[in-house]
């Protein structure tokens, strides 16, 4: 179990729990600053003041669509699916409140997942755009899971978390170019030699059209919250400094 303290004197007990995505821990430790956080789920939580899991878009048995809400059928394999279950076990058990955060790809220092994978590639300067690639996807930035997850208002409810946008994949890898210190991007012009190149689940990811709405979260939030930021323009404009995450 990881547990981490701001202070010798922490006021409230945490369980924020991220499979996966222990990469979310500093934008937490920030977020919430009185809070000995764990990111585990404990044996015993009749203590815990605060408790989300941050879950994945990967649960919803879906290889493509548009803008899918929170009704998509869930993937009975899905190993996000049994992690959702124990949480609501171990929730329904303490008497807290079941919020499931469901995340698509998360950007973010130190992320994981496709878009660290495409960050690498590009890197290398072997990553590049593929000629009539219409792929489009999801994101959100890990301030906003961190910051949004937690709202008093969202508590007790599974919601999916975007930026509210339909990314193109060729968007976010222009993005992502900007920040690795503005690389030039090159184009393929074969799709058969991307899929070559890239092989096919790679080929297949950076094709495909799959995005979540995240108009329930909006509507749970109301009107009173700063709407997440754009992933793309927050990686062309964010000023990183010593104080950023």
């Amino acid at each position: 179990m990881t547990t981490t303290q701001t202070s010798d004197t922490p006021t409230s007990r945490a369980v924020i729990y991220i499979p996966d995505r222990e990469f979310l821990l500093p934008y937490f430790r920030r977020q919430l600053p009185d809070y000995s956080i764990e990111t585990e789920i404990p044996s015993d939580g009749t203590d815990v003041s605060l408790a989300v899991m941050i879950s994945s878009t990967d649960v919803y048995d879906a290889a493509s669509g548009h803008m899918l809400t929170e009704e998509t059928p869930l993937r009975a394999s899905s190993p996000w699916r049994d992690r959702e279950e124990k949480w609501r076990v171990f929730c329904e058990a303490s008497g807290l409140p079941c919020t499931v955060v469901r995340c698509p790809e998360i950007v973010a220092t130190a992320m994981n997942g496709l878009p660290m994978r495409m960050a690498r590639g590009i890197a290398r300067g072997m990553l590049m755009h593929i000629r009539g690639n219409q792929g489009c996807l999801s994101l959100v930035h890990g301030v906003d899971v961190a910051r949004l997850s937690v709202m008093p208002a969202v508590q007790g409810h599974t919601f999916n978390l975007t930026d509210g946008q339909e990314t193109k994949v060729d968007d976010l890898l222009d993005a992502l170019a900007f920040r690795i210190k503005d690389k030039h991007l090159y184009t393929l012009k074969s799709m058969t030699v991307a899929r070559l190149l890239y092989g096919s689940d790679y080929f297949g990811q950076m094709t495909r059209q799959l995005t979540f709405s995240n108009e329930l979260f909006r509507t749970l939030a109301g009107q009173d919250i700063t709407a997440p930021n754009i992933v793309t323009e927050y990686l062309r404009t964010h000023v990183y400094d010593e104080n950023s995450l």
